[in-house]
């Protein structure tokens, strides 16, 4: 009998071991996606040793909410610009070219004073693709245009940020100056 025992004894913790090393010998692989949450230890990639925290604390209770630090927000928060000149006759840029990376919206304000009756300018917000054939090239796409007159001289809307760099376009008929005022405001 005891002979039974130990001999029962020997095949179990053999079977034990080889259970316990399997995962040693063959290696292990899942075809879900790598998960960060699953991660615990946050060493890229999710093992035993994730298990094993999530064994410790089996049957513990609390809180559900995670507190989750996101890093990867654009520096700022928000950019206004305030632009007013005196705009002659013909077509000219209002300001440099601005970057928007990061925002999804803007928040535009546009006033044009001096304007006579019969005159117009046109303000329009262009937004800039690269040249893929060139690293120094782009061309301009116009995003909104909006006319101005002297009885509709104001406008305040929100649009879409049109690319990764904008610039401003003013445009009036010869022999029409007026004054362009503007302000943006981006946002996420």
């Amino acid at each position: 009998m005891i002979m039974q025992i130990s001999r029962l004894t020997l095949a179990n913790l053999m079977i034990a071991v080889i259970l316990l090393s399997s995962p040693f010998i063959v290696q292990l692989t899942s075809s879900a996606p790598y998960d960060p949450w699953a991660d615990l230890d946050g060493d890229g990639d999710v093992d035993i040793f994730d298990i094993v925290d999530i064994a410790g604390r089996y049957g513990t209770k609390g809180d559900a909410t995670k507190n989750v630090n996101v890093t990867n927000w654009p520096k700022g928060t928000a950019v206004t610009v305030w632009y007013s000149n005196a705009l002659g006759s013909g077509a000219s840029e209002l300001s440099e070219r601005y970057n928007a990376d990061g925002f999804q919206l803007m928040h535009l304000l546009m006033y044009v004073t001096g304007l006579s009756d019969g005159e117009q300018a046109t303000i329009q917000l262009r937004g800039y693709i690269y040249d893929f054939n060139s690293t120094t090239t782009s061309i301009f796409v116009t995003a909104y245009s909006q006319i101005f007159t002297m009885s509709n001289a104001y406008l305040d809307l929100v649009l879409y940020v049109p690319t990764e760099e904008f610039q401003f376009r003013a445009v009036t008929e010869l022999g029409t100056n007026c004054w362009v005022h503007l302000s943006f405001y981006l946002t996420r």
